[in-house]
């Protein structure tokens, strides 16, 4: 992978060059030659964030900012400028070669797709809306994974402050990954392996959320026990060994956390509903996830939660608007859902036979259709119904 820096002086140039110099995987370039990579020093750079901007407007490289300073503040606005990462002063080789490998990785995904190469599939549920269903369709498609292919599947709970995993699949709080963030020395296999969960109802796997708000900063930002590790990302990269599926539950928002989750999927699903507030609030969102993280379209999969639940607006209308393609149609349900979460039980397990069962089911045997874990289908998509044309649900 070819590597470049924008620096004033020479300083970032020359720690690159030294936490690189034994890697053959990666080569210092001029800017000029087309990198794939560019460090951008954001702290000796006037208006800096501006720069990088402007930088990632007119070039393919994935950008890397560096700074002095670090926060939620300079977080967000690396988020907004197109940065993979934003990494503090003097340059840390293990963040600096962590950062990089996950951009190769993910590189590596958007030009070539999974290859089926032993690695697990990680399919990312999210939506910058809360209340939209992203739990229930997780905990759900998880379960059906595991049922329809064979597969080894892990489900990871990353709504830190507020995830209820552990009660959908009726798990303990207790191990959590907060074990995890907590461990001396590297995570392996086997340690990870003592914290996952096992549900009565089926074989895949639960890493659950913390039972607590306030100890979701052992797992990011400034409460972490090693400020220079990413525990998310060593999580993942584990069980990327031992199971095929990675299912992730996520918050809604953009944070650290769940920006490693999204870099690192092969297919995410954005749970919309058809009112016009959600709406509104996913179309922004796809706005972030395409034009400022660069995502591919084909790695993002709108899913119509409560499909049949719009009120003078119909599914056309809903696409015109978004301006986007609906994968998949979830249908209400609200009293096999409430039931579902109250007893502890995905209800693909206890009611399959109703509506929401077999749309989830369907969902997820599309998955695995796209994987190659599954052969054939007999997934019928419902028709769109005639209606009138809705010219514009909000403004944009």
């Amino acid at each position: 992978m070819r590597i470049a820096a924008i620096t004033p002086s020479s300083k970032l140039t020359q720690s690159l060059k030294k936490i690189l110099e034994k890697r053959h995987d990666f080569e210092m370039v001029n800017i000029e030659d087309e990198p794939d990579v560019v460090f951008i020093d954001i702290s000796e750079l006037e208006n800096g964030f501006e720069m990088a901007e402007t930088f990632k407007a007119s070039h393919e490289s994935e950008i890397i900012l560096v700074s002095t300073k670090i926060g939620k503040e300079y977080f967000r606005r690396a988020m907004q400028v197109g940065a993979r990462d934003l990494l503090i002063k003097p340059l840390n080789s293990e963040e600096v070669l962590e950062s990089l490998a996950k951009i190769s990785s993910l590189l590596k995904r958007n030009k070539k797709g999974h290859q089926g190469n032993g690695m697990a599939r990680i399919i990312t549920v999210f939506s910058t809306k809360g209340g939209v269903g992203k739990t229930t369709i997780a905990t759900n498609t998880a379960v059906c994974l595991e049922k329809n292919t064979g597969k080894n599947v892990v489900v990871i709970d990353l709504d830190l402050e507020f995830g209820c995993m552990a009660a959908m699949f009726g798990l303990k709080t207790n191990p959590n990954i907060v074990d995890l963030c907590n461990t001396e020395g590297p995570l392996d296999p086997e340690v990870v392996e003592k914290v996952l969960q096992v549900p009565v109802m089926t074989r895949a796997k639960v890493l659950v959320a913390p039972p607590t708000p306030d100890l979701a900063a052992a797992v990011e930002g400034d409460g972490r026990k090693d400020k220079h590790r990413n525990y998310v990302s060593e999580i993942i990269s584990i069980l990327e060994q031992n199971y095929d599926y990675i299912i992730i539950d996520t918050a809604s928002n953009f944070r650290e956390t769940n920006l490693t989750a999204l870099d690192r999927s092969d297919k995410i699903l954005l749970v919309t509903t058809p009112d016009i507030p959600t709406l509104q609030n996913t179309g922004k969102c796809l706005d972030i996830l395409l034009e400022k993280l660069d995502y591919n379209k084909e790695k993002i999969q709108l899913v119509l939660n409560r499909s049949d639940g719009a009120i003078g607006l119909t599914e056309t209308e809903i696409i015109e608007s978004l301006d986007y393609p609906i994968s998949y149609r979830i249908p209400s349900d609200g009293k096999v859902v409430v039931k579902a979460a109250n007893l502890g039980e995905p209800f693909v397990c206890s009611v399959p036979q109703k509506p929401i069962s077999q749309s989830i089911d369907r969902l997820s045997k599309s998955i695995a259709i796209g994987f190659g874990d599954l052969m054939d289908s007999e997934i019928r998509k419902p028709r769109n119904k005639k209606t009138t044309f809705f010219q514009r649900l909000f403004e944009k």
